[in-house]
């Protein structure tokens, strides 16, 4: 009936104000199969722009994991992250490594770049991850870049897919796709103004059906009002 039976007093925030190295709250979670997890983090300061947390983790009786997450910032500008993670087990050794970065000299240049590798499939069948993670049969790795201008936006990006069962009919782009979009712009002296749409890629399939794909989508739109509704015709 959200009638609360049990009070409790609690304390958030932190015990110092500058970044200092130590040890973080450990964490105790349970995975079928291997029984308890208990990790333990460690926090390292990297100076004012930079750290890394490294992790080791007693997996009950099936093993240990080791892990590490680097995030640093170069500039306003440009910041980024890398983290690795390792399962090791009696027969076998199982990881995972992440990195990110972004970079926005100004409001009108923007590149980010994201990898991900996984050894095996049997990684996700090793911690306690999220549904979408347990359930994922490859990882992805993009790297994208747009420039905007007054009247147009042009961005290119290229992804590449690792499928994790080991599927011969892994697709990845061959050649970046490139996308030109042309904004809302006069047509003479006419009432109308003109915008476009398009893209362009090269796909490669190793089981076939590789190909060129180019989409081109014009449009004209006439605005006009009637009183104060504003009508719009494309």
């Amino acid at each position: 009936k959200e009638v609360p039976t049990v009070f409790s007093p609690y304390l958030s925030g932190p015990m110092v104000k500058d970044r200092t190295t130590g040890f973080l709250l450990p964490k105790l979670a349970y995975a079928s199969g291997e029984g308890f997890v208990y990790s333990q983090p460690l926090f390292i300061a990297l100076g004012r722009s930079a750290d890394i947390t490294t992790t080791y983790e007693r997996r009950g009786s099936a093993g240990s994991g080791k892990r590490a997450e680097l995030r640093y910032v170069l500039s306003k500008h440009s910041a980024g992250t890398a983290g690795y993670y390792r399962i090791d087990t009696k027969d076998r050794q199982d990881w995972k490594f992440t990195f990110s970065h972004r970079h926005q000299p100004s409001q009108e240049l923007y590149g980010s770049a994201s990898a991900e590798l996984v050894s095996s499939r049997r990684f996700y069948k090793k911690g306690e991850f999220e549904v979408e993670e347990t359930t994922q049969v490859y990882t992805k790795s993009k790297v994208s870049a747009s420039e905007l201008w007054n009247s147009a936006i042009v961005s290119v990006s290229g992804v590449y897919l690792n499928y994790l069962e080991g599927s011969s009919s892994g697709i990845y782009q061959k050649t970046p796709s490139v996308n030109l979009y042309v904004m809302s712009n006069p047509v003479g002296k006419l009432p109308l103004r003109m915008f476009l749409d398009s893209d362009f890629t090269y796909f490669y399939r190793e089981a076939g059906n590789s190909g060129y794909r180019v989409n081109i989508k014009p449009g004209v739109r006439h605005t006009f009002y009637s009183g104060s509704v504003k009508n719009t015709a494309t």
